[in-house]
């Protein structure tokens, strides 16, 4: 769907179709975007020039989204003592302004990172 630029109108007649030759080929539009919210964490914080999520978050949803991928290995093993260790870097090969155009002649994307 997003790699076609489907609106959800085009979406629903192309499952309707498809639906009448395979059935439950695609899943409903609900489903997928339900599915969408849990790819991301919460406490996420956007505007034009900002974004903003809690670290422990960030983790937290990484961690439990893994752990879902994961769910029949991690059925089968001995947790009590489990652990995970957290890198977090910046390789720098993006170095250039990225040329976004703001409403605000007051905004720059000159720094995009920041702890």
């Amino acid at each position: 769907m997003a790699e076609a630029n489907l609106s959800t109108h085009q979406y629903e007649i192309i499952r309707q179709q498809t639906n009448k030759i395979h059935k439950n080929m695609y899943p409903a539009y609900h489903k997928i975007k339900a599915a969408k919210e849990l790819c991301y964490p919460s406490n996420v914080g956007v505007t034009e020039t900002f974004a903003e999520i809690k670290l422990q978050s960030l983790i937290d949803h990484t961690i439990m989204r893994l752990c879902k991928v994961q769910e029949d290995v991690l059925k089968y093993m001995r947790l009590e003592n489990s652990g995970h260790n957290c890198e977090v870097g910046c390789d720098g090969a993006e170095q250039s302004r990225y040329k976004q155009k703001f409403s605000s002649e007051n905004c720059a994307d000159e720094s995009l990172f920041g702890i």
